[in-house]
């Protein structure tokens, strides 16, 4: 079994964000599991994208063995979410389709760090002017998850 802690990382200071030419907002976005840092401590990615697309792809881990592949926006980094059972999930870490590194976590716990980057980052892009689509989605995808549509 790989590490039992998981964390996600984005700089707690706002300068560390910067726009792109098609404006479209850069920073430091990277997880740990256990002490290890992936795809490595500070990466720089595209943090208001990659983590409307995790939120949204998160959403979907409805029943036992649903996956769902979690993408960097740079580079070929990816986590593999599987709901182990209604409470777990395994995370892992891949470079390349390779597997890096594993860790088990909560469900719960995913999605509150979810929320706690995703949160930090919309704020810290709100504090800047810098809404767009992107910060739209992750915002809405972050309300669903808190006031998640009934299974029947």
């Amino acid at each position: 079994m790989g590490a039992l802690s998981f964390k996600i990382l984005v700089s707690e200071d706002p300068s560390a964000l910067k726009r792109s030419k098609s404006q479209r907002v850069f920073g430091p976005l990277w997880v740990t599991l256990g002490t290890k840092a992936f795809p490595k401590a500070q990466w720089r990615d595209f943090p208001v994208a990659a983590l409307a697309a995790w939120t949204a792809r998160c959403l979907k881990l409805q029943a036992v063995g649903d996956s769902a592949q979690l993408a960097f926006v740079e580079g070929e980094h990816r986590l593999r979410v599987e709901l182990l059972e209604d409470a777990l999930v395994k995370v892992t870490a891949l470079t390349n389709g390779e597997d890096q590194m594993t860790c088990i976590t909560s469900k719960h716990h995913l999605w509150t760090e979810l929320a706690r980057v995703g949160h930090q980052v919309l704020a810290q892009c709100s504090r800047l002017g810098w809404p767009s689509d992107e910060w739209n989605q992750l915002r809405a995808n972050l309300e669903a998850n808190k006031h998640p549509a009934r299974r029947n």
